[in-house]
């Protein structure tokens, strides 16, 4: 995926993208490839092109959102908190001890107004 990746955004030959993995030319020509081919599963869903008419679901979710609350351009929205646990008996359980001196963990919420 890194290589594929690398190859896509810098625009080099495949030789230097490869260099960066240490793989050979063919191995880094499959890897572009392969992240092609599941980047291309994607075009229809977010990609547009501007006259492009077809609704697609992230326009969809802001034209709902535009009507019910008049965000333009907002699909979702995100939202964290804090939820209070009881104290786990494992090892590490200081990675659970917020700043307020009690264990939590964090939640992070993405919603679209569809509630999917």
């Amino acid at each position: 995926i890194i290589t594929g990746l690398y190859f896509f955004a810098s625009g080099a030959f495949l030789y230097s993208g490869g260099g960066v993995e240490n793989i050979c030319k063919a191995a880094a020509c499959r890897a572009v490839r392969r992240v092609y081919l599941a980047l291309k599963r994607f075009l229809n869903v977010f990609i547009t092109f501007p006259g492009n008419t077809r609704e697609t679901p992230s326009k969809r979710a802001s034209m709902q959102l535009y009507y019910y609350a008049e965000f333009p351009n907002v699909i979702g929205a995100v939202d964290c908190s804090q939820i209070a646990i009881k104290a786990p008996s494992e090892p590490n359980q200081a990675d659970f001890v917020n700043r307020k001196s009690f264990h939590t963990i964090n939640v992070q919420v993405l919603m679209t107004l569809s509630l999917t």
